[in-house]
């Protein structure tokens, strides 16, 4: 959430954020983002108002990522992205900071940037600069001098293991092995490849899959529902 997004919530009374002095502090429509998860794998009585009733009621659910792509920019472009645009759902606040590796992070867990502590693109580890998204510092590869599930510890997915459709060349980056450790793994090479390997995956027995589609650069991911 931005400061101008909290800003007018506390002007219009949404309770969706609040500022008191420099502190902002964040409600739980706020971070619906990190939700997204636990709301899917773990049904409530009391599903949470941003959830699509599609996705409630959808005996298989693919939770389609596209990295980059936020609400506005999609909005404005309708005509491009038809199909997309026409699905049910709406806008949600994402965490802060909203750079991929945060979010992305966020998104499998189901926690926030102070509990998973992948905490940005680049932070300091021990006195080397990590880049989260290469796992790499000054020296290079940094998989064993940092192993990404010492810096992430928690648990991807509340501890179900869905299958994971994104780019082949992800499958053993540290970043991966971060926010992605314990998840069955397929990856595409070809975009044409993409279609047929979520058909397969579709008739198997699990009712959730994750599809991934990020690049190495920040953006806002948003979740919709058919």
């Amino acid at each position: 959430m931005t400061g101008r997004v909290a800003r007018q919530h506390e002007k219009d009374g949404s309770g969706r954020g609040c500022s008191i002095g420099t502190v902002w502090c964040l409600t739980t429509a706020a971070l619906a983002f990190r939700n997204v998860v636990p709301a899917l794998l773990e049904r409530s009585d009391t599903p949470p108002e941003w959830l699509p009733t599609a996705a409630l009621e959808a005996d298989r659910v693919v939770l389609l990522l596209l990295d980059g792509l936020g609400w506005e920019q999609l909005q404005e472009r309708r005509h491009l992205a038809p199909t997309l645009s026409s699905m049910e759902g709406g806008p949600i606040s994402t965490v802060l900071p909203t750079t991929t590796a945060t979010a992305l992070t966020s998104l499998s867990t189901g926690t926030p940037p102070g509990e998973h502590g992948i905490i940005g693109y680049r932070f300091n580890v021990h006195g080397e600069v990590l880049n989260v998204l290469r796992w790499t510092t000054s020296a290079g590869d940094a998989r064993h001098t940092i192993p990404p599930q010492k810096i992430q510890t928690q648990l991807p997915f509340l501890g179900h293991r869905p299958p994971v459709v994104t780019r082949a060349e992800f499958a053993r980056t540290g970043f991966t092995m971060a926010h992605l450790d314990g998840t069955r793994f397929t990856g595409y090479r070809m975009a044409s490849s993409l279609v047929t390997d979520l058909a397969r995956l579709m008739r198997g027995p699990e009712p959730f899959r994750l599809r991934l589609l990020r690049g190495h650069r920040q953006g806002e991911p948003r979740i919709r529902a058919r």
